[in-house]
């Protein structure tokens, strides 16, 4: 159950910060010269954290098969979860000239991207890469204060969410 637990955190999390994603719709997500064109714009400046409580019900509920909800195996479980999220950080910064750094640690690894963010109506592209790699687009729903990743892990629609921090 632990190397399932590890494998499927590491996944959503490394998939969120350098996955890869194209926008097979034909909108643009190309901003105006010298900023972003929507006037809401300026609301989506700021810091998210990540929100290890919605995270902890996404992991829960792509436990394998017959794992038990209640009794001595379910609580190890989640003790087990809730052990590797309070080790876990991980934060967005958007900031006003459009650019956005992206940090992330876990298991004693930390990951820092930065690049920037372009934002039409909920939908967020953030394009951004660690230092010396190519740079990847990762697209995020901004709705209410929160930027939603969604993944697949195992054929299974998975979601990180980051929650704005209140200045």
């Amino acid at each position: 159950m632990k190397q399932f637990v590890t494998f499927v955190l590491a996944a959503i999390v490394l998939q969120a910060l350098v996955g890869c994603s194209s926008d097979a719709s034909g909108d643009s997500l190309v901003s105006a010269p010298g900023g972003v064109r929507l006037k809401n714009a300026a609301n989506v400046v700021g810091t998210y954290q990540l929100d290890k409580d919605a995270l902890r019900t996404v992991v829960m509920a792509q436990r394998p098969v017959g794992t038990p909800d209640v009794g001595p195996a379910a609580e190890a479980s989640l003790k087990m979860v809730d052990q590797m999220l309070d080790g876990m950080a991980g934060s967005i910064f958007l900031d006003a000239d459009n650019s956005c750094r992206m940090t992330m640690a876990m298991m004693g690894q930390k990951k820092s991207l930065l690049g920037s963010w372009k934002l039409t109506g909920e939908r967020l592209a953030i394009t951004a890469s660690e230092q010396g790699l190519e740079e990847q687009t990762r697209l995020a729903k901004f709705a209410d204060g929160m930027i939603t990743i969604e993944q697949e892990s195992n054929g299974q629609s998975m979601s990180m969410q980051f929650r704005r921090v209140v200045k």
